[in-house]
């Protein structure tokens, strides 16, 4: 399902965007973003895109250098997105940041867990170190 916020009847105006550190501290709020789209899946990994240009009104837009890679957005009322490399577009006249983002369940995808060979138990809470849950922790 692809949500296209500036087209919806139903919602008047666009969830909020705020960008965090990757803790979770909260930076600033995206309030000049705008072409904002989800694709919210309920299954898999949903994303969300949107534009945020540079300078509004000949002031430079609050935190745009921080809008970077691995960063947090965390859409009100809707989750917490990883932003991933936003592409900068520079016509001469405007500079404008697009950017994408993914669920936070997306940053699983990096991990790996090596297991050598041999025989373990799926969870022992008195020693749960040898243990394939435990391993993963």
């Amino acid at each position: 399902m692809v949500i296209d916020f500036s087209m919806l009847g139903v919602i008047k105006e666009q969830p909020t965007l705020v960008l965090c550190n990757a803790d979770g501290k909260a930076l600033q709020t995206l309030g000049y973003a705008f072409n904002l789209k989800a694709d919210i899946c309920y299954n898999e990994a949903s994303t969300i895109t949107f534009d945020i240009p540079a300078y509004v009104d000949g002031k430079a837009t609050p935190h745009y250098d921080d809008i970077v890679g691995m960063r947090i957005i965390d859409m009100s009322g809707w989750g917490r997105f990883i932003l991933m490399n936003p592409s900068a577009n520079n016509n001469g006249v405007t500079e404008i940041k697009s950017c994408k983002a993914y669920s936070l369940e997306y940053e699983l995808t990096y991990k790996k867990v090596f297991f050598e060979e041999s025989t373990y138990n799926r969870w022992d809470p008195f020693a749960p170190d040898n243990t394939v849950l435990g391993i993963i922790m």
